[in-house]
C-alpha cells in the first residue's frame, strides 16, 4: 500500500485489510514522505502483520509498489491504494480462485466507485473474463479492470522481472499488465472486490491534469512497444494513425479519414495475425472491431462486427 498525504482515508484502507476473512496476510505500507498526519494514522495500528516503511525522499507510486513486491514473502500479492477499501471477502475470493485455477497468473475483479464521503457513485462494468481477449486488448494498453482489484502470483512477477515502470505519469499500471499479458495468463472475475474512491486530490487525477501531454506520449510509446513485441510489423505512418486515434481517453470527435485509416491498419493487423497463426485471432478481431466502433460511433453507424473485420455472432458470443 503506497501512501502519500493520505491521512483522511488511509485508516479506513488499513482497517479493511485487518477485517479480511482470510487472515493469513502481511501488509506493507510505504510512506512517500507525507507532510500531513499519515504517519501518525499508520502508527496507531498495532498489528504485527503490518510492516511500515518510510522513504527518506519522495520516490513515486511505481517505486513504492515495486518495493512492496520485493519485500513481500507470500505466495500472492494484492494491491490497494491508501484511499480505497477492500471488501471483507476480497482475499478469500481471490486466493480460493487462484488455488483452484493454477493456470491463472493475474486475477482482477469488479469494483464500486465511491466519493470522498464514501457515497456510492457507480459500479464498474464487468471485467473481461476471457484471457485471450485481455491479451488482445493489452496490445493497445486498454484497461481490463481496476489495478487495485488485482492479485497475482509473486513467483510469476519475480521470475519474469515484471515491475511498475517509473516516470509514467500515472499509467505505470497499464504498462505492467501489458508486460504481464505477454508472459502469462490474465483473467477477470465478476465479484466486486473493492470500493474505489474518486476524489480531486488523488495522485492519478493530479498527474493526468498536470502531465497530459507527457502522459499521452508515454501511452503511445507503450502501445508501439506492445504491438511490435507481439510480432506485428507496422510502418511509422501506421503507428502514427494508431497514436492519433487510439488514445487513452477517446476523443470526442474523429474525422472520417482518421476512422478509415485506422480501419486499414486494423485490417493489416488481422492479415498479419492470421499469417503468424496467433492463438487469439478471434479475440483480436473482436477487440479491434470494438476499438474501431468506439472511435467511429460519433461519425457514422455503418460499422458492425460482421462488416468491419469479419466473424459471426456465434464467435462473438463465445468470446464474451
Amino acid at each position: 500500500m503506497p501512501a502519500y498525504n493520505g491521512e483522511r482515508f488511509i485508516g479506513e484502507a488499513i482497517q479493511s485489510i485487518i477485517d479480511q476473512t482470510h487472515t493469513c496476510w502481511e501488509l506493507f505500507v510505504i510512506d512517500d514522505c507525507s507532510t500531513d498526519k499519515t504517519v501518525e494514522v499508520i502508527n496507531a495500528f498495532n498489528d504485527e502483520r503490518i510492516n511500515f516503511i518510510q522513504n527518506t525522499r519522495n520516490r513515486g507510486i511505481a517505486y513504492n509498489t515495486n518495493l512492496g513486491i520485493e519485500k513481500s514473502t507470500g505466495k500472492y500479492i494484492a494491491l490497494l491504494d491508501d484511499d480505497d477499501v477492500a471488501l471483507k471477502d476480497r482475499f478469500k475470493i481471490q486466493v480460493d480462485y487462484l488455488e483452484h485455477h493454477p493456470e491463472i497468473d493475474v486475477l482482477g475483479g469488479a469494483d464500486i466507485e465511491i466519493d470522498e464521503n464514501s457515497d456510492y457513485i457507480q459500479c464498474s462494468g464487468p471485467p473481461l473474463r476471457n484471457p485471450k481477449l485481455i491479451k488482445a486488448y493489452q496490445l493497445f494498453q486498454k484497461k481490463c479492470f481496476t489495478d487495485c482489484t488485482v492479485m497475482y502470483k509473486r513467483d510469476f512477477v519475480i521470475k519474469n522481472k515484471i515491475r511498475y515502470l517509473e516516470d509514467c505519469y500515472g499509467i505505470h499500471d497499464m504498462k505492467f499488465y501489458m508486460d504481464a499479458s505477454k508472459k502469462g495468463t490474465i483473467k477477470g472475475i465478476d465479484e466486486i472486490l473493492i470500493k474505489k474512491r474518486i476524489h480531486k486530490g488523488q495522485v492519478t487525477q493530479v498527474q493526468r491534469r498536470e502531465n497530459s501531454e507527457k502522459r499521452a506520449q508515454r501511452y503511445a510509446e507503450f502501445q508501439r512497444d506492445s504491438i511490435k513485441g507481439s510480432g506485428f510489423k507496422l510502418s511509422g505512418l501506421q503507428f502514427d494513425i494508431i497514436r492519433k486515434v487510439v488514445t487513452e481517453l477517446p476523443r470526442e470527435q474523429c474525422t472520417l479519414d482518421e476512422v478509415n485509416n485506422l480501419y486499414k491498419v486494423f485490417r493489416e493487423m488481422m492479415v498479419q495475425g492470421e499469417a503468424m497463426q496467433i492463438d487469439y485471432l478471434p479475440e483480436l478481431r473482436f477487440a479491434l472491431t470494438r476499438i474501431l466502433a468506439d472511435r467511429a460511433m460519433n461519425r457514422m453507424n455503418i460499422f458492425t462486427d460482421d462488416f468491419v473485420l469479419g466473424g459471426n455472432n456465434n464467435e462473438k458470443d463465445s468470446i464474451i
